[in-house]
């Protein structure tokens, strides 16, 4: 069933300001921070879980929101999750101390993931095969522009408002949203009629939680401290009773069939690497225009916008033909090649040759992964029969959400290791700050500086080269799309 003429794209227009609102907030809050730890009184742990919160909460619940949404309805669980997510920011705005604000973005981080499944599901249904791909391509392009510009409309609240400004912006969007939602979009259902997976949901939850946890307390606390990898292994542990549990129930959530179709088995690696190499890249980005540039937050997030303009761009105009002319194989591995051109131009340039060096590999990397994404997002939800919707848009959700944790995580502790490697033994240091606080000369402060040039370079670098083999992977995406059927897959032609 789909939705008949300008109506679909009224609708598109919704699903893309909720995921907008839900994407931003990934990203939106770290302007804030300065302002929240002198008002709140936070530390650094609590920061630390203001900004991570959100992120544990939609990588562990994404999962589980796609397959209670293929049972209850998209509509349903996309109008459940507007709710919760402008309630808690009610209660963001209010909060008078750090552990309030961490609720609060743990609950909005439930809501998120309520919604990121179930706006994508909503937009399979409304739209058909001819149009889909364009509709996906401006989903996807709306998703990461929201991350991209997220320091940079933080920044420009900021500028006039109190840090609550970030979080009051939610309130008026959840409200246009819901009343739309209810009014215009009909109700879809996958899998209606049959028991909710209460169990698996449970499982997929509480594993994401362990490894989510794990990733993100790694960095402060150490690889090897023994909360982490306790987290770790229970994760893990949890993760293998989840498909363990999948497997033997007659009505699973998730049907582990799906992971023999090669078309959504290498759909699932493509994006994991892409949001690895792409939040790392990102993440050290915003250190890169900052701290070896020298510019202000608020500029640092102005001078991104070449990026999240050929994200949009490409996104919504060249993605859709660049499939239909190469196929979703090649116009990935096109994208990603171009983006991972773009990341490794950035990491090369140099500080002193200025933004104008810099501008055209923003602009490359943003154009490559506007092509891509969607694309990739394509791949997999073609790759599922239509009632399993839902639960393949919470795998994408998952799966993009533990690979930008990963991706934060491992490098900038690359970033971290090379930069205190290339530091001379008497200026020992963990930051750049640090680092000059401890130089007593000119030398040793220029010393400092390009260790962590250096430092973020490399670690850049990697991000690029994970990007280019998630175009590599890509590559062997078949051809032809297998069709499949609950329980079990038939091959239509298409490269084992």
């Amino acid at each position: 069933m789909s939705a008949a003429g300008p109506r679909r794209w009224w609708v598109l227009f919704a699903l893309c300001l909720t995921l907008f609102m839900t994407v931003l907030d990934n990203t939106v809050v770290n302007v804030a921070i300065p302002s929240i730890i002198e008002q709140l009184g936070a530390t650094t742990a609590d920061v630390q879980w203001m900004v991570n919160a959100y992120t544990v909460a939609v990588g562990s619940l994404a999962v589980a929101a796609g397959g209670i949404a293929d049972r209850v309805g998209y509509r349903a669980m996309w109008l459940l999750g507007l709710a919760l997510f402008a309630g808690f920011s009610v209660l963001a705005v209010t909060a008078t101390a750090p552990a309030q604000l961490i609720v609060a973005r743990a609950g909005m981080g439930v809501g998120g993931a309520c919604v990121i499944p179930a706006t994508l599901a909503v937009l399979t249904r409304v739209f058909d095969e001819a149009d889909r791909p364009r509709a996906i391509g401006i989903w996807t392009a709306v998703a990461a522009g929201g991350q991209a510009l997220g320091p940079l409309v933080g920044g420009v609240l900021l500028v006039e408002f109190p840090w609550q400004a970030v979080f009051a912006l939610n309130l008026p969007i959840a409200v246009l949203c819901l009343v739309f939602a209810r009014s215009w979009v009909p109700e879809f259902r996958g899998t209606g009629g049959r028991r909710p997976d209460v169990a698996g949901a449970l499982l997929s939850a509480a594993a994401m939680v362990g490894i989510g946890w794990a990733i993100i307390a790694a960095p402060g606390r150490g690889w090897t401290a023994p909360e982490v990898l306790a987290a770790l292994v229970l994760g893990v542990l949890l993760l293998v009773a989840f498909v363990r549990h999948e497997l033997r129930t007659r009505e699973p959530m998730l049907d582990m069939a799906l992971f023999r179709v090669p078309a959504f088995r290498l759909s699932v690696v493509t994006s994991l690497l892409a949001a690895f190499g792409l939040a790392g890249s990102i993440f050290l980005l915003t250190q890169h225009l900052q701290l070896n540039f020298g510019y202000s937050p608020l500029d640092a997030g102005v001078r991104t916008l070449p990026m999240a303009a050929g994200l949009l761009v490409c996104g919504s105009l060249v993605s859709a033909r660049a499939g239909a002319r190469l196929g979703a194989a090649r116009g990935i591995t096109t994208g990603m090649a171009l983006a991972a051109a773009g990341l490794a131009s950035i990491a090369l340039v140099p500080s002193s040759a200025g933004y104008p060096a810099l501008a055209p590999g923003l602009l490359a990397a943003g154009c490559g992964l506007g092509i891509a994404g969607p694309l990739v997002a394509n791949a997999l939800l073609g790759s599922v029969p239509p009632e399993q919707t839902g639960a393949a848009s919470g795998v994408q959700g998952m799966v993009h959400e533990t690979g930008a944790s990963l991706g934060v995580a491992v490098l900038g502790a690359v970033s971290a290791a090379l930069f205190t490697w290339r530091l001379p033994g008497d200026l020992e240091a963990g930051s750049l700050a640090e680092a000059l606080g401890r130089a007593e000369s000119g030398g040793q402060a220029e010393h400092a500086r390009s260790a962590f040039a250096g430092a973020i370079s490399a670690a850049q670098l990697t991000g690029a080269g994970l990007v280019l083999l998630c175009g590599v992977v890509a590559w062997f995406l078949p051809r032809t799309e297998p069709a499949v059927t609950a329980g079990r897959t038939t091959n239509t032609g298409g490269q084992q």
